[in-house]
C-alpha cells in the first residue's frame, strides 16, 4: 500500500512495484483517480478526498484487499513517499506537519490497525531531527524543515510496527523539484560530500525502497538507509 503515490518519488516506486513479482496488488490511496492506468496494471486506487480520517480510509483500504484475513500469504507492506517536497518554505511549520507529520501518522497508524500490515517503508531526509530548531526558514536543508522530518520519523516509529525502514535520501536527482543547474553542480562536489550526504538518482532510491519492502525481516525493528545503505541494498540485489 503506498501513499504519497502522485508524486514524483512516489511515481516511481509505483513503476517499480509494479515490475516487481514479489508484490501482488499495488493499492495507492489518492484524492484523483489516475487517467493513466492500464486495464492489466495492478494497481488498485482507493479515492480518499477529504484526509482528515486517513487511518480509517486506510482500514477500509486494505479490507478490501484479499478478505480480513491476517495470513502471512495476504500480509501488507506498506510505503510512504508523502512529503510537501520544495513548497515548504511557503508554509508555516505547522502547514508543514499537517501533512508530514500527520498525515503520514494517520497513514501508519491505520495501517497498523488493520493487523495485517508488520513493516512500513518510510521516505524521510537527510538530516531529519526531532530536535534541530523550530524557527527559521522551511526550505529543504534547512534546520525547521530538518524539525518536521525527525519529527514525522518519530511519529511514525510510535505506531510500533515489527520493522520499520527509513529512507533518508539528500538530493534526489532526476525529479521536477530538483533544477537543472543543481543537478550539474551538486556531482561536481561529490568527492567532497559526506556518504550520508551524498545525492541520489530518483530511479535507485525508488528500486531500494521497493527492494527493502520485499525483504522478509524478521524482528528487524527499525533500520535507517542513507545513500551508501541504498546503494548497498541495489548491488547486493543485483548480484
Amino acid at each position: 500500500m503506498v501513499l504519497g503515490s502522485s508524486g514524483a518519488v512516489g511515481q516511481r516506486l509505483l513503476s517499480e512495484l509494479v515490475g516487481n513479482p514479489a508484490f501482488g496488488t499495488v493499492l495507492t490511496v489518492v484524492r484523483t483517480p489516475s487517467k493513466s492506468l492500464g486495464k492489466d496494471n495492478k494497481v488498485v486506487e482507493h479515492v480518499v478526498s477529504d484526509m482528515k480520517d486517513l487511518d480509517k480510509e486506510v482500514e477500509k483500504a486494505v479490507s478490501s484487499i484479499g478478505g480480513a484475513s491476517s495470513s502471512s500469504s495476504s500480509s501488507v507492506v506498506g510505503f510512504s513517499t508523502l512529503g510537501v517536497g520544495h513548497g515548504t518554505i511557503f508554509l508555516s511549520i505547522d502547514q508543514h506537519r499537517a501533512v508530514d507529520v500527520e498525515l503520514n501518522r494517520q497513514f501508519a497508524q491505520g495501517l497498523k490497525n488493520t493487523g495485517r500490515v508488520k513493516h512500513m517503508v518510510f521516505m524521510s531526509a537527510a538530516g531529519a531531527d526531532p530536535e534541530a530548531y523550530a524557527g527559521g526558514p522551511g526550505s529543504a536543508g534547512m534546520p525547521r524543515y530538518n524539525r518536521v522530518k525527525g519529527e514525522a520519523e518519530e511519529a511514525v516509529k510510535a505506531i510500533g510496527f515489527d520493522s520499520l525502514s527509513i529512507f533518508r535520501p539528500a538530493a534526489i536527482l532526476g525529479i521536477p523539484n530538483t533544477g537543472k543547474l543543481v543537478e550539474w553542480i551538486v556531482p561536481l562536489f561529490g568527492f567532497m560530500t559526506p556518504a550520508k550526504m551524498q545525492s541520489v538518482r530518483v530511479e535507485d532510491l525508488a528500486k531500494s525502497m521497493a527492494l527493502r519492502g520485499a525483504q522478509d525481516l524478521p524482528g528487524d525493528k527499525v533500520k535507517v538507509f542513507h545513500h551508501p545503505e541504498m546503494m548497498e541494498l541495489i548491488n547486493h540485489t543485483s548480484g
